[in-house]
Order: structure tokens, then C-alpha cells, then sequence
């Protein structure tokens, strides 16, 4: 989660984190072809290193609790691959890195982006792209025109 979403304190930590992430989701698209499987999972469990940060959270964060989606991720079965998860204290999620619509500029500069950079922030039709050919589609459909050129 600290290379997910960010912790005080843990720059370089979360920056290994999020490393094992990008090598995941390529390691998924290049075991594709002979059915190798790469999930990522962002546990949240209790450690001897980190039960006294957790406070009164600690006692719900039980590794048990993680270890039955590595299982079920480590199955035969899963079909799974190239997908986040958020595991802890029995709640599994999925994380996604998603990207907004944007606006295209036709001549952009600093100006124009500042001036709209609420729409160019707008969390609204997110897209979730599963490799970056799916992101550099975007640049091909029609989206709003951030200003004139």
C-alpha cells in the first residue's frame, strides 16, 4: 500500500513497491504466451515490525487473513493475471491504475493546463488500461480541446 498510495516516511520504500508493480503487470503481459500467471497483492497484515504502528487495528490484521487469496491466486483454477490487490483484516479488493479522458490540447502550454486543470484532474470515465498500447489509444479518440490553438 505504500507504494500504491503513499506513506510518510517511506519514499524509497514505496518506490521498490510500486517497482514490483510495473514488473508484475509486464511480467503478465509477457507470460501470457505460455499461460504464466502475475498478480500483485498489497497486504495489510500485522508484523512483529509494524503491530505497534497499527494501534487498535493490529488484532483484526491476522496473515491468515491474507493467505487465502495467495492461495486462490497460486490455484490452477485462477485465470487472474496482471491484477492488484488490496488484501487485509477479510476485506479483498481490487486496485486499479487508472487514467482520465483528459483534454487535448492542440498547442498547449502553461496557461491553458493551468487554467483547466480541474477538467484535466476530473476522476469521472477513468479507464483502466491493461497495457500501454490501451493508454496510447486515448490519444486517438476524440476528447474535449482544451482551449483554442
Amino acid at each position: 500500500a505504500a507504494g500504491l498510495f503513499g506513506n510518510f516516511g517511506q519514499t524509497s520504500y514505496a518506490a521498490a513497491k510500486m517497482g514490483i508493480v510495473g514488473f508484475t503487470r509486464a511480467l503478465a503481459l509477457e507470460g501470457a504466451k505460455t499461460n504464466i500467471k502475475a498478480n500483485v497483492i498489497a497486504p495489510m497484515a500485522r508484523t512483529r515490525m509494524t503491530e505497534e504502528l497499527a494501534g487498535d487495528l493490529a488484532e483484526r490484521l491476522q496473515p491468515e487473513k491474507v493467505s487465502p487469496l495467495v492461495a486462490y491466486l497460486c490455484h490452477s483454477s485462477n485465470e487472474l493475471t496482471g491484477q492488484i490487490f488490496s488484501v487485509g483484516a477479510g476485506r479483498v479488493a481490487r486496485v486499479g491504475v487508472g487514467v482520465g479522458r483528459g483534454l487535448t490540447f492542440p498547442e498547449p502550454d502553461v496557461d491553458r493546463i493551468a487554467a483547466q486543470i480541474d477538467e484535466v484532474l476530473a476522476e469521472q470515465d477513468l479507464v483502466f488500461p491493461s497495457h500501454i498500447y490501451e493508454e496510447m489509444q486515448l490519444l486517438l479518440e476524440p476528447t474535449a480541446t482544451g482551449g483554442t490553438s
